[in-house]
């Protein structure tokens, strides 16, 4: 045989090799895709977690409120229970009550630096909490 499959060895043998090149593109896509997919999971439950804090400091500073404290007093109670959670309080604000059905409210603005990725990610999120007149 004279022809181009005794040259190469036989017919296909020239693609010796490509199914293992096509294997290992094919798991680094999968690896690459697992750790997009953590990433973003991580990212996601940072966020849920500084919103948490968020929350619970939010709650803490109006139940200052309910017992007659300051709004410095408030943000102070406030900033505690957010600390406790791992985050930061950017900004504190009491406000007053805006109408006869709703009382004093404890706005807070918090965030949290996530590592992830290449430089990380700041997690911002904002939570207020409440109080209902007496009666209500």
């Amino acid at each position: 045989m004279n022809g181009s499959a005794e040259r190469w060895g036989g017919w296909g043998d020239h693609e010796r090799g490509s199914g293992t090149v096509l294997g290992l593109a094919a798991v680094g896509v999968v690896i690459t895709a697992l750790i997009a997919l953590s990433m973003v999971g991580a990212a996601v439950i940072a966020r849920q977690q500084t919103q948490v804090a968020a929350d619970l400091g939010a709650v803490a500073g109006a139940q200052e409120l309910k017992a007659g404290a300051s709004a410095d007093v408030a943000c102070a109670r406030a900033q505690h229970f957010v600390e406790a959670n791992g985050a930061r309080v950017d900004e504190c604000t009491v406000s007053a009550p805006p109408s006869p059905t709703v009382g004093p409210q404890v706005r807070l603005q918090v965030s949290r630096g996530v590592a992830v990725g290449p430089g990380g990610w700041v997690a911002r999120v904002t939570a207020h909490a409440g109080l209902v007149p007496e009666g209500r």
